[in-house]
């Protein structure tokens, strides 16, 4: 086994030898050359507490105890502007609170001094880093525009110097800049400088804020994410900070900030010890989906994998947490996995925005393991993978991922979050906690097992197609969609606790070419959805006093050919002894067809249909029977079918046998 170490902040490709303590920069570096059974290890992102903190549900807001960073400018006040530059306070584009600065600047600007504010003299000594976020209408090279602190009250006089980082057009990005030491004793005013001339432009900023010192472990910004905790809880972005009040980010780092209720925290209101990781910042990549780095090998087998780790203290090479990385706007692929064929194995990595956090373009068949991973703000899909064999995702969580068209957990294909194509797909999904997944599905698979599904305000918890089965599926908070939305294909699931009013939808493009069924069990409650009806279990209309009925409920007006149907009762018959079948049925109107069947073929002796059918009035019981006798044993399988209409209901109760 070949253990190769990188750290993104530490290390470096050209003199690194990926030993612990002389690392390499990317995981392109680390992976090359390795085989299943090797090992990348990634520096760890520590996770340190900020102290107590209130958490409250179905909020925004997190309080702290006490605050950790100074407001230098809301950007809600007016700016003086110098000549050829206009500058507003813009509600339209605001991205935290009330208002952004917005600065026009004209053609016959050049460079220099934009605009100020005079502030009320503040001490900021305490701090070493300024967060903002920032955005143009063009791309932005670092340094190509500056934030000046200064000692005088009109901007002139600059104590400190904060150059942009790169940044694309039109994309707002949280930025912090490290300075390398404390901040002025005595600023009086703010100012926005261009360096470079980048023509007619408008400028966005918003929420500036100083912050401790790298490393401090009260270093709080906007390019942290906090959690209840550092392993069983999802980490939250930051869109804001005000003294003591953390606002949690948005779905999309592009959103204005506004009084919607999409990224609001889901769960228990309590006071705890509360953490966050500086999360690094990867380089800029050229466009939307090109990756920042590569996993340019893999392993060779289902039996032999290429593992990417995170989470390593280098200096004693032991596995303390997780490694957390982001580019602090929804631009480019985080990590890429381009023309391979084979398998690779992701454990313990945190992923900050970005417009696909992982994408696979493998050439052939590939395995994919997910453990331990984590997911904040990411736009579009957080996993993209192409074709697959055996995949395998456990302890996934999702808070705040996806908008635009795509999903926050896929297993299937481009229209969701993890992928795992159908095929020769073997996948199984295990704990899975979602929250607020603003568009698509929260996890999207074509085939295998899901267990234990937490889907909070997501816009449809769970997508299918294939032969699924789903253990425990939880759902809470306003679901736009139905809590199972199907494709085609057969999905059993056992224990759920559905939040909308419509728990399965079929999609009609699908399902009307591949058989679709959709079965709960939960308790005593047991269902199955089909593109052409339901077949619930009903304790309200029954035959004898006690037990269940099945209630048949056609949605899809139907014949014969196609009728709704589910097996009632399997019986063991002996070879030459007559069996006769019999149930109670009861319809609520005489539009529709009920027959209790016997299929033929299943036994010798039998070879065609045996059928009864309903001839009472609406609102009857009547006893349906069917007679047979088979010339060898064996088990046969008796049926309830219905059809005919789309609001009748026919219930079936009392099976028996002579």
């Amino acid at each position: 086994m070949t253990v190769k170490y990188c750290d993104y902040v530490n290390g470096d490709d050209g003199t690194g030898d990926g030993s612990a303590g002389n690392p390499y920069k990317t995981k392109d570096q680390a992976s090359a050359g390795l085989t299943g059974g090797d090992e990348v290890r990634c520096a760890v992102t520590p996770a340190t507490s900020v102290g107590i903190a209130t958490w409250t549900d179905d909020s925004d807001i997190v309080t702290l105890a006490s605050a950790k960073t100074a407001t230098i400018c809301d950007c809600d006040d007016a700016w003086t502007d110098s000549a050829n530059v206009i500058s507003s306070n813009s509600a339209a584009y605001n991205k935290f609170l009330t208002n952004a600065l917005l600065v026009d600047i004209e053609p016959a600007f050049t460079t220099g001094k934009l605009c100020y504010l005079t502030l009320t003299e503040m001490d900021l000594s305490g701090y070493e880093q300024v967060s903002f976020w920032f955005r143009c209408t063009a791309a932005v090279s670092a340094g190509d525009y500056q934030i000046k602190l200064c000692s005088d009250t009109t901007g002139d006089t600059p104590v400190d110097t904060i150059n942009v980082p790169v940044c694309v057009s039109n994309q707002w990005r949280a930025c912090t800049v490290d300075t390398g030491g404390a901040l002025g004793a005595s600023i009086k005013s703010i100012a926005l400088y261009a360096v470079n001339d980048l023509g007619d432009v408008t400028l966005f900023v918003d929420s500036i804020i100083a912050c401790k010192a790298k490393g401090d472990p009260d270093a709080l910004s906007l390019t942290t994410v906090i959690s209840k905790n550092t392993s069983t809880e999802g980490w939250w972005p930051i869109t804001g900070i005000d003294g003591t009040t953390v606002y949690l980010g948005r779905t999309s780092v592009n959103d204005n900030y506004e009084s919607k209720t999409d990224h609001y925290y889901r769960g228990t209101t309590e006071s705890v010890t509360t953490y966050m990781i500086d999360v690094i910042e990867l380089d800029m990549p050229g466009g939307s989906y090109t990756a920042c780095e590569k996993i340019v090998s893999s392993g060779s087998s289902y039996q032999s994998w290429l593992k990417i780790s995170g989470g390593w203290d280098l200096s004693t090479q032991t596995q303390t947490g997780i490694t957390f990385q982001g580019t602090m706007t929804h631009q480019g692929v985080y990590l890429g996995v381009d023309a391979i064929t084979g398998s690779i194995w992701l454990e313990k990595l945190g992923f900050l925005y970005g417009t696909r956090v992982l994408q696979i373009a493998a050439t052939g068949d590939w395995g994919l393991i997910l453990e331990d991973m984590y997911f904040a703000g990411s736009i579009f899909n957080s996993l993209h993978s192409g074709n697959s064999g055996y995949s395998r995702y456990k302890n996934i969580y999702l808070v705040n991922c996806c908008t635009g068209n795509y999903n926050s957990f896929d297993t299937s294909d481009a229209t969701s979050n993890i992928y795992a194509r159908l095929g020769p797909t073997t996948c199984e999904i295990e704990n899975i906690y979602a929250w607020n997944g603003s568009s698509y599905c929260c996890v999207y698979t074509c085939g295998g097992t899901v267990r234990n599904v937490y889907a909070y305000h997501c816009y449809t918890p769970v997508q299918v197609s294939g032969v699924v089965y789903i253990y425990n599926l939880q759902t809470g908070g306003t679901s736009t969609n139905a809590d199972i939305r199907c494709y085609g294909g057969v999905c059993k699931v056992q224990n759920i606790d559905e939040y909308s009013s419509t728990p399965v939808e079929f999609i009609s493009t699908y399902a009307d070419e591949i058989p679709t069924e959709v079965s709960f069990t939960n308790g005593n409650d047991h269902r199955k959805y089909t593109g052409i009806g339901n077949v619930l279990s009903d304790e309200s209309v029954r035959h004898t006093d006690s037990g269940l009925s099945w209630k048949f409920s056609p949605t899809v007006d139907t014949d014969s050919n196609m009728p709704l149907r589910e097996v009632i009762g399997k019986f063991l018959c002996k070879a030459s002894i007559q069996v006769t079948i019999s149930a109670w049925f009861r319809r609520t109107n005489t539009g529709v067809t009920a027959k209790l069947v016997c299929k033929g073929g299943q036994i010798s002796g039998v070879e065609s249909d045996v059928t009864d059918s309903m001839s009472a009035a609406a609102d009857t019981w009547e006893q349906l029977s069917v007679t047979f006798t088979p010339t060898q044993t064996g088990v046969v399988e008796i049926e309830a079918q219905v059809y005919g209409g789309t609001t009748y209901s026919v219930y079936v109760d009392d099976v028996e046998a002579s």
